[in-house]
């Protein structure tokens, strides 16, 4: 099985999670990412059962400004919005179980050669999205 995807560029993992006292939570950017990200998928996939098995996440992204950015960044918000759970009473997409069965991960920057310099294609809404591709992996 395979899944192709695309959604809304992630927030910054820094706007993620705040903390009040021993309590952690997930701050409004956050919940409104995951209610974006629920909302995306079901348009594009509809009714879905959960995958449970290994899986490669494939990710190309197109951020949305020229900023430098941290692939560990949108690899835990993105990986978090596209799980299933119970932790907080927010929506989230459900694509898997749990992401720790995502065994591989693999980010591409969607850039282009002027010179000898890298620069990242840019949205011109200056939004962003995300290309996501989700496949089981298969044993041998």
């Amino acid at each position: 099985m395979s899944i192709k995807l695309i959604l809304a560029y992630p927030p910054s993992a820094n706007h993620y999670k705040g903390k009040n006292g021993n309590r952690e939570y997930l701050k409004p950017e956050a919940i409104l990412f995951h209610e974006i990200v629920c909302q995306q998928v079901n348009d594009q996939l509809g009714e879905h059962d959960p995958i449970d098995c290994p899986m490669i996440l494939i990710v190309t992204a197109y951020p949305p400004d020229r900023r430098a950015r941290d692939n560990t960044n949108l690899e835990k918000v993105l990986k978090d919005s596209l799980e299933i759970t119970k932790r907080y009473d927010k929506p989230r997409a459900g694509i898997y179980t749990n992401d720790n069965l995502v065994w591989d991960f693999r980010i591409k920057w969607d850039y282009y050669k002027d010179g000898n310099e890298f620069k990242y294609r840019i949205d011109p809404d200056k939004k962003g999205w995300v290309e996501v591709e989700i496949s089981e992996i298969k044993a041998d």
